[in-house]
Formats: C-alpha cells, sequence, structure tokens
C-alpha cells in the first residue's frame, strides 16, 4: 500500500498538485513505517522517497506564491 501511495505522490507532484502529493507522500511515509518489521529496505526507500516529495512540494507551493 505504501509503495503504490509514493507512486501517487509522484505522479501528483509530476502534474503541479503540490499540496496532493505532500499529503499522499506523508500518509505513505507513515504507512511504510508501520510495515517496517515486513521489508525494512523498502520501508526506508519509501520514507527516503516521501522526504523528496514533500521537500519539492514545498518548493513549488512556495515558487506558486510568489
Amino acid at each position: 500500500k505504501a509503495v503504490s501511495g509514493i507512486r501517487l505522490s509522484l505522479i501528483a507532484l509530476a502534474n503541479g498538485r503540490f499540496e496532493e502529493a505532500g499529503r499522499i507522500a506523508i500518509n505513505s511515509a507513515i504507512e511504510a513505517t508501520a510495515a517496517n518489521r515486513q521489508d525494512p529496505d523498502m520501508a526506508t526507500r519509501i520514507v527516503a522517497t516521501a522526504r523528496g516529495v514533500i521537500e519539492k512540494a514545498i518548493r513549488g507551493i512556495m515558487a506558486r506564491s510568489v
């Protein structure tokens, strides 16, 4: 579930839907940390990707508001 969420957040980011991308990325990171025992490597990748998506989303929001 976390993997599909992070994919959706990347698609939303590419389409300029920054708020939605950030929300989905946060939810995916939470889901990944909850499932950390099942696959710790994948959870780490998802959290790292979510961090990047959130950073890009913030930059996109800031650029749009200037």
